[in-house]
């Protein structure tokens, strides 16, 4: 197994060994304030503390995950919603925070080495907001640090999901589980509430014939082949996190489902796009 040399999260920063300092660092891509935000700079860190723009080393790869996905506006509108019962609050959040809310995503990507070797890389990212009720139990998830960018040593045979394990995205709020009930001689059609989902990461579903999910079959990108030194491989996700609201008067507006609606089930959290490109 190979050290990933340098990695870097929005949180903080780990150095690598101080004898790989010269040559390794922290990347600047994906992540918001770089001073030279570009794919092809890193930013490096030598012994002294102190940091500079370099062209990547033709020795490494890099490998970043850019997550464009956004939060649907009513689910936002339902976390930040100042009319609510009695008993709940909801978040603060200033326009600037509202506007960059994204999805917070977790998977592994698997990089195989021209040797044989492999290496596990698992990324996180994406915006730790939750319903306040939940943020005790939450913690741990949302905790999680920051991982956007990893860089690995040259020799590099192929760079794909890890198939073995899931992608998954954080879903913020707490879903109603309802079932209807018909009517019968003695009352009218109603529902009832037979449970609720907590706020947790939700693996995505890949569409089958029987069954859609959040991610079309055609979606989730092949492994990348053969990049060469000095690449940088970035995984790109697009589309929208979404929860259910079942338009019942019993639901009071909460994110909801009829449990019999196995298509609306298997959607929860949202519909996403994936890419691996190489440059």
């Amino acid at each position: 197994m190979k050290p990933i040399l340098a990695r870097s999260g929005r949180r903080g920063r780990r150095m690598a060994p101080r004898s790989l300092l010269a040559l390794a660092g922290l990347v600047c891509v994906a992540s918001s304030g770089c001073s030279a935000f570009s794919p092809a700079f890193l930013d490096v860190i030598d012994p002294t503390g102190q940091s500079s723009t370099l062209p990547p080393a033709p020795g490494f790869v890099i490998i970043a995950f850019s997550n464009n996905a956004t939060i649907d506006e009513r689910l936002i509108n339902y976390l930040i919603s100042e009319d609510l019962p009695a008993g709940r609050t909801g978040l603060v959040l200033s326009d600037l925070q509202r506007r960059s809310l994204r999805p917070r995503m977790r998977f592994r990507v698997l990089v195989t080495f021209l040797d044989g070797t492999d290496q596990v890389i698992e990324f996180v990212d994406g915006s730790r907001v939750v319903d306040p009720r939940f943020a005790a139990q939450s913690k741990p998830d949302l905790d999680q640090l920051d991982f956007d960018n990893a860089v690995v040593l040259c020799d590099v045979a192929r760079v794909g999901f890890l198939d073995s394990t899931p992608i998954e995205v954080f879903v913020p709020a707490a879903v109603q589980l309802w079932r209807f009930l018909p009517a019968t001689d003695t009352r009218q059609d109603s529902f009832r509430l037979e449970g609720s989902i907590a706020p947790a990461f939700r693996t995505l579903v890949v569409d089958t014939e029987a069954q859609p999910g959040n991610i079309g079959a055609r979606d989730v990108p092949a492994a990348l082949d053969n990049p060469l030194c000095g690449a940088v491989v970035t995984i790109v996700v697009e589309g929208v996190l979404d929860v259910p609201f079942l338009n019942i008067a019993e639901a009071e507006g909460n994110p909801s489902y009829d449990i019999s609606d196995t298509d609306t089930a298997g959607r929860i959290g949202g519909r996403y796009d994936f890419t691996i490109s190489v440059r």
